[in-house]
């Protein structure tokens, strides 16, 4: 279970990097405006803090609560990602 968990994270830390790059490799010479670049940063460091709520607990402790913790946090961002790949 735990390195499932961890296998979660890895993957979901791995989809966030290679969006912000390519985010900003398709936006290069492109006339994208600081607003713009500034909220993807900011909204990566939350999406980079959230998967980092799954890790955290468990790298301190392992009991059950923790567990399902980070299992939940972890699975997280997937679940969203398929439901707005569904409804779109």
């Amino acid at each position: 279970m735990i390195k499932i968990i961890w296998a979660l994270i890895a993957l979901n830390s791995l989809v966030l990097l290679i969006f912000i790059g390519s985010y900003f490799v398709i936006n290069y010479g492109r006339h994208v405006s600081y607003e713009e670049k500034g909220w993807t940063i900011v909204l990566s460091s939350v999406g980079m803090i959230l998967i980092l709520l799954a890790a955290i607990p468990l790298r301190f402790s392992q009991s059950t609560g923790t567990l399902i913790f980070s299992g939940l946090m972890s699975a997280l961002p997937i679940c969203l990602a398929i439901v707005f790949s569904l409804v779109k």
